[in-house]
This record gives C-alpha cells, sequence and structure tokens, in this order.
C-alpha cells in the first residue's frame, strides 16, 4: 500500500468535519505527484493534520460517558416503554 492510498484509508477514520478539506487536499497532492512536483512537504503535513484528526476522534469516541439509569426513580423503570413509544410514534408527550 502506497503512502497515497494509507493516508486515503486514515482520512475516513478522521473527524467527519475534516474529511472533505483532507480529500480536497490529497486530490491536489495527487494532481501535483502527476505533473511531477515534489510532494514531501505538502504531504507530510497533510498526514500530520490527518494524524491529529483520527487521534481526536478516538479520544472523543473513548470519553463518552456511560449511560446509568437511576432504579430508584421511577421514571427509569418505564424507560423501556418509553423507548417503544418513541420508536412507534411521531409526538410523544412524557409528564410526571
Amino acid at each position: 500500500m502506497s503512502s497515497l492510498e494509507h493516508l486515503e484509508s486514515q482520512i475516513g477514520k478522521a473527524m467527519k468535519a475534516d474529511r472533505y478539506r483532507f480529500r480536497r487536499a490529497l486530490a491536489g497532492i495527487r494532481r501535483a505527484e502527476a505533473a511531477g512536483k515534489p510532494l514531501d512537504r505538502s504531504l507530510g503535513r497533510l498526514a500530520a493534520d490527518v494524524e491529529r484528526s483520527v487521534a481526536l476522534r478516538q479520544t472523543r469516541r473513548q470519553s463518552v460517558p456511560k449511560i446509568e439509569y437511576d432504579d430508584d426513580l421511577p421514571v427509569s423503570g418505564k424507560r423501556h416503554d418509553i423507548a417503544a413509544a418513541i420508536r412507534e410514534h411521531q409526538v410523544v408527550v412524557l409528564c410526571g
């Protein structure tokens, strides 16, 4: 796998907000490569940006708190019924 192919596969693991910009930059690098221009600096900069974005995405995924329900609350016993109502109906009104 070439460095450009590897970089392209890493872009898919980056933050969603960064992917378009990274793909555009990669396309520019490919055009420069086809024209015989040097790529070292732009390729290195893009690789570092992608790596930073991938690391940020992984950090965010790991820091998502686990949802816990307090069983002492009456609504906790009805959470499955509430979820089913939300799935089955366009509008759900909860009072309590």
